[in-house]
Formats: C-alpha cells, sequence, structure tokens
C-alpha cells in the first residue's frame, strides 16, 4: 500500500483503511467513501457550533464530539457479529454504523479532526483500543468507541488490557498508535477473522500484505513464518520453505536456527 510507504506524519490513516477495504472489495467506490468520511466532517462541525451555541451542558467538545457519533449518528460496536470482517472494513462501519474499537476509533480520529478537535491520538491497548485526549498540560482522557464513546479510567483500561494480554499493562504509559501500526493492527484481524470464517486459502493475502508491510527485519521474520504455517496447511510445501529459508538468513546460529534448518528439511523431504 502505496500510503503506508509515506513518512510517518504524512500518512492519512482513513485513507490507508479504505485502501485496506478496497483491497478486499475492489468494486468499492473509493471516493464515495472518502466523500461520505469528508461529510460526516462537516456535520460533526455544524452540529457541535449550533450545540455548542445552544449551551448545551456539555461545552466540552469531546464531549459533544461523542454525543454526535454515538447518539445522533448512531455509531455502535458490534455485538452479534464482532469477527464479521466488514467490521474491519471502513466503508462497511461508515455505512451500517457498525464496527470493533479500532475501526470505530478511526472514525471519531477523523471525524474529529474535520471538527478541529485536536490532541486526540489511538491507544492500542492488547485486545481492544481506545482513543486517548491529551492536550498539552492538561489532564489526559480515555474514552471507549466501541461503548458509545463513554470516558473509561485509567485502571479500568489497565484491567482491559491486562486481561487480553496475560501480563500487567500500564495504560498510561502506552504510546499513541501510528497511522502505520494502525493499519497494520487491522490487517492482523482481517486475517485472523478471516481464518475463522472463511479458512486458510482466503486469509493467505492478508499473510502477504502483513510481510510486505512489515517495518523491520525482526518483524518481517516472525510473519513469514506464519505464512509458512498458512502454505504448509494449503499445502504449498515449495513456498513455506521459501518463506522459512528468507528468514534462516536473518537468523544467528544457534537452537532457533538448528530449529528452522530441520522444519525447511522436512518440508523439503515431503515434495
Amino acid at each position: 500500500m502505496a500510503e503506508l510507504a509515506k513518512p510517518a506524519d504524512e500518512i492519512r490513516v482513513a485513507r490507508a483503511a479504505l485502501l485496506l477495504a478496497w483491497h478486499d472489495l475492489p468494486a468499492m467506490d473509493l471516493d464515495e467513501a472518502e466523500r461520505q468520511l469528508a461529510t460526516l466532517g462537516s456535520e460533526a462541525r455544524a452540529w457541535m457550533a449550533q450545540a455548542g451555541a445552544s449551551g448545551a451542558p456539555a461545552a466540552d467538545p469531546v464531549a459533544l464530539l461523542r454525543r454526535f457519533l454515538f447518539e445522533e449518528q448512531g455509531f455502535h460496536g458490534s455485538r452479534g457479529d464482532y469477527r464479521n470482517p466488514a467490521n474491519s472494513h471502513l466503508p462497511s462501519v461508515l455505512e451500517d454504523r457498525e464496527g470493533i474499537p479500532i475501526t470505530l476509533s478511526i472514525v471519531v480520529l477523523e471525524v474529529a479532526k474535520a471538527a478541529g478537535i485536536a490532541h486526540l491520538e489511538g491507544l492500542p491497548l492488547p485486545g481492544h483500543f481506545l482513543v486517548r485526549h491529551a492536550p498539552p498540560g492538561g489532564p489526559a482522557r480515555l474514552f471507549d468507541p466501541f461503548n458509545g464513546g463513554v470516558p473509561i479510567t485509567f485502571s479500568d483500561a489497565d484491567d482491559l488490557g491486562s486481561q487480553s494480554a496475560g501480563v500487567p499493562v500500564r495504560s498510561e504509559f502506552l504510546e499513541a498508535a501510528p497511522p502505520r501500526a494502525i493499519v497494520l493492527r487491522m490487517i492482523h484481524n482481517l486475517r485472523a477473522f478471516t481464518l475463522e470464517r472463511s479458512g486458510v486459502e482466503s486469509a493467505l493475502p492478508y499473510a502477504d500484505l502483513l510481510v510486505a508491510l512489515a517495518p523491520d527485519a525482526r518483524t518481517e521474520s516472525a510473519e513469514r513464518v506464519d505464512r509458512a504455517r498458512l502454505k504448509t496447511q494449503l499445502g504449498d510445501r515449495e513456498g513455506a520453505a521459501a518463506d522459512l529459508r528468507r528468514v534462516l538468513e536473518g537468523t544467528p546460529e544457534g537452537p532457533a536456527q538448528a530449529r528452522i534448518r530441520e522444519a525447511i528439511q522436512a518440508l523439503e523431504a515431503r515434495n
């Protein structure tokens, strides 16, 4: 994806998310989806200006944004069919107002930007995704787009992340998710959801994307190992061995290298 090849501060996360959906659904009207998102941003700005002028008690712009998106527009977390890949496709989320934490967070971040609300960022908890408002010199606050954008304490966020990770998580010290990491996490979700729903062959294109977009050699090796497992399940032992040979090139002498050699030999012996 060319969008992710840009410098980090030039990547448009919503554009990258739409391109990911287009990768899956090439008949999708990408321009129309972008227009939908832009219209939502314009409507948010106008609605918030009117609500603020009316003397509404929620003068806080983030609270107004929450009301606009989750009460007026009806965005909500998917409860009955969470792992449906459609919940990871931003155009589908814009269309039916239903998504998972990361796609709903992208909607919040993009609409906030259009509405002139600064200092919002994605917070990548293990197993969940939140939005953090961190104005300079002010206290940071967390919001949960999956649950209607309601505020969530750092203590509750710690519990959420720790339950998923199996180790203690301190959300207060987590770095904001850069655009590239957000999109890679979406691809990981799609690979897992598609594997469960449609099988290995349908999940393989996501493994290809993860290898191609890996940010460093170590991550690329891990993604190649995962792709080799999928290829093996499909009976493509030569393809799996080719991935493991690439991993072997960057693996230092030791037990890990020996295990990779054994795996390659086993694949080659079955060809």
